[in-house]
């Protein structure tokens, strides 16, 4: 019968309930609150934090030790958990009421009478989820990582040929030092095999299952690399990393493609684009949507309220801001 529900990350407790025994009552959620008392400054400030800001006496979680020891709450001692919930309930009251106060006295009531509005439609959104093809899902993966296969193939060729000096090892589409190397003319570091040699004649094994071989020990070699085009290259010579590393990644892509001059060179890095594109797409997407699917056939992923500097809404588990509206996850 209560025209306000007040909690500690509401949210939490709103998911066990039935939306009909809430939706039509205004919401209080003391850490949301708390965030934009300290104008966005504190990220999702935790309960402790939050009482020691008003002068009151931390929590003693005794459900917290219970669960880390191992038991359930049908397993705890009832009487001390019995307790522990009048506890809760009478911080959480106490805090309530002290930071109405402080609403009141920074004239911030409407704003959070409204933002607490917003807090409604966010665990509504979250209980209500995001219907997602599985299988569809599933399917488009299979083809994106045979099209991922194909074309690290041709980029390993397509290297291979321009940089025969290169160890086929080191042709590593992962690795930034080597597609560095590549755009940017720098220096490779690779292990390759060299003939042990005395007195300049390469020394043979004299017995074994290695006989008449030659041997050889693994060594520390340095390989300067020609930029793959020198004009794409000088656009992008001064994109370096905070640790003075040369960048690779899109925007540098993109630079270097509009400088170019070499059509040799235009195609690998159009492909090596396209690679990148595909893979993230394979491993922020495809591969790890399809996990978070729940019975009920969608993601309830989660929206957070306290999360940004500028008080701006995020999403998490998944991140369902970031989707692209091109290709399959449209």
């Amino acid at each position: 019968k209560a025209d306000m529900l007040v909690g500690f990350n509401l949210a939490f407790d709103l998911h066990y309930t039935i939306p009909s025994m809430w939706k039509d009552k205004l919401l209080w959620d003391c850490q949301t609150v708390q965030y934009y008392i300290e104008r966005c400054s504190k990220s999702f400030p935790s309960l402790d934090y939050t009482l020691e800001y008003y002068g009151l006496p931390a929590k003693d979680d005794y459900l917290k030790r219970a669960l880390e020891e191992g038991l359930d709450t049908l397993s705890c001692d009832q009487e001390l958990l019995f307790k522990y919930m009048q506890q809760d309930v009478r911080l959480t009251a106490e805090l309530f009421r002290r930071q109405f106060k402080e609403v009141k006295k920074l004239n911030l009531w409407k704003f959070i009478k409204h933002q607490m509005h917003v807090y409604k439609a966010k665990v509504m959104c979250e209980s209500n989820g995001m219907h997602f093809e599985k299988e569809k899902c599933l399917a488009a993966a299979v083809q994106d990582q045979k099209e991922l296969t194909d074309l690290s193939g041709t980029l390993g060729e397509l290297l291979s040929a321009r940089y025969p000096q290169v160890p086929v090892e080191y042709i590593d589409l992962g690795s930034n030092l080597f597609i560095g190397a590549v755009l940017h003319g720098n220096a490779l570091t690779v292990q390759v095999r060299e003939p042990v040699l005395k007195d300049g004649v390469p020394q043979v094994y004299k017995s074994g299952v290695q006989a008449g071989e030659v041997k050889t020990r693994l060594e520390k070699k340095e390989i300067t690399l020609d930029a793959l085009d020198r004009h794409g290259a000088y656009a992008v010579k001064d994109m370096l990393t905070a640790t003075g590393l040369p960048r690779v990644d899109k925007e540098v892509l993109k630079e270097y493609t509009a400088a170019m001059l070499s059509g040799a060179a235009t195609l690998i890095v159009t492909k090596l684009m396209l690679y990148r594109d595909i893979q993230k797409n394979l491993s922020t997407y495809l591969r790890s949507f399809p996990y978070l699917v729940h019975s009920d056939g969608k993601i309830h992923g989660q929206l957070n309220t306290c999360a940004t500097a500028t008080g701006r809404k995020s999403s998490s588990s998944p991140n369902l801001q970031n989707i692209s509206n091109k290709g399959e996850m449209e």
